[in-house]
């Protein structure tokens, strides 16, 4: 195992998936079908309405997400592979919440994407799909109308102007630590390796007999440089943060175990260019969870 984040993990799933779709007309989709909103079955007569008479899934501080909305969006996702099908509704009610929350935000910040700049992606889409009657052809095949694909558009680029907003700029130097860890199974092993180690114990010699992050024990459990956002365990990243140079702590217990941690050294690092992408992700996933907490969401589903 590792503590470290390996993969990005996107939780605008919905429109990552559409926009990675639109940005290659040429391919076909597994269905060549108009997608029929009776695929999720959801009895309408059940669901609170809004204004306009139209049955609602879910409610984010007063904005309705509709049903037809919802049962479009996951038939439009059906033909996508998903290693556990059975939860794609919930994962798409999800992500159309998180888009509810983040067009509220965006508002609220005076962020805006004008008609001109989504005529722009489309007029990109247009050419790569080879023309009108290219294009006319991926909009029925995809189960779109123009109108429709230019709301996900906006909804695409208004999500990554926020993104931006909220991430920061992460080409500076970040504070960063460099530190090394014992993993165990039990915090009474985790006390007694604390007391061998206050004896004067070596900590690497410990942590190569006895930790189980076979990714680091061969290290001595060096976990080398890190930024707070990369480790998979925020609680034993903030420890690492709070310890001066040289100390140790723990037991801290996690999903795996229990940690003793020793901090080596601190410093303000730029970030490696492959992991931006990924902190990048963590702060933005971090700032919608807080929004979410925040809000009032109601599920009718």
């Amino acid at each position: 195992m590792s503590y470290f984040k390996r993969c990005l993990c996107l939780p605008m799933l919905l429109f990552v998936l559409v926009y990675a779709s639109a940005c290659a007309p040429n391919s076909n989709p597994a269905s060549t079908t108009t997608p029929n909103p009776t695929s999720v079955a959801v009895e309408s007569n059940t669901l609170p309405t809004d204004e306009a008479g139209l049955p609602l899934v879910a409610k984010v501080n007063d904005t309705g997400i509709t049903l037809a909305d919802y049962e479009l969006a996951v038939h439009r996702l059906q033909s996508q592979p998903f290693a556990n099908p059975e939860n794609l509704p919930k994962i798409v009610l999800q992500t159309m919440i998180q888009q509810v929350l983040i067009d509220q935000a965006a508002a609220k910040n005076n962020i805006v994407v004008t008609p001109g700049e989504v005529d722009t992606e489309i007029q990109e889409l247009i050419t790569n799909s080879g023309g009108a009657d290219g294009w006319k052809k991926w909009l029925g095949d995809n189960g779109y109308t123009e109108d429709e694909l230019r709301a996900t558009m906006h909804d695409t680029l208004l999500t990554s102007r926020m993104r931006d907003r909220v991430t920061g700029d992460l080409t500076t130097a970040v504070p960063q630590v460099h530190a090394r860890h014992i993993l165990v199974a039990t915090e009474d092993e985790a006390n007694q390796l604390l007391v061998r180690l206050r004896n004067g114990e070596d900590f690497a010699g410990l942590a190569k007999q006895y930790s189980l992050d076979k990714s680091s024990s061969d290290d001595g459990g060096d976990l080398g440089w890190f930024a707070q956002e990369e480790l998979t365990e925020p609680g034993l990243a903030a420890v690492a943060f709070q310890l001066k140079v040289g100390q140790i702590a723990g037991p801290v217990k996690t999903s795996v175990g229990y940690d003793i941690l020793q901090t080596l050294e601190t410093d303000n690092k730029v970030i490696d260019p492959v992991k931006r992408a990924q902190i990048a992700q963590v702060r933005f996933e971090n700032w919608l969870n807080a929004l979410s907490a925040s809000a009032k969401i109601e599920s009718y589903l």
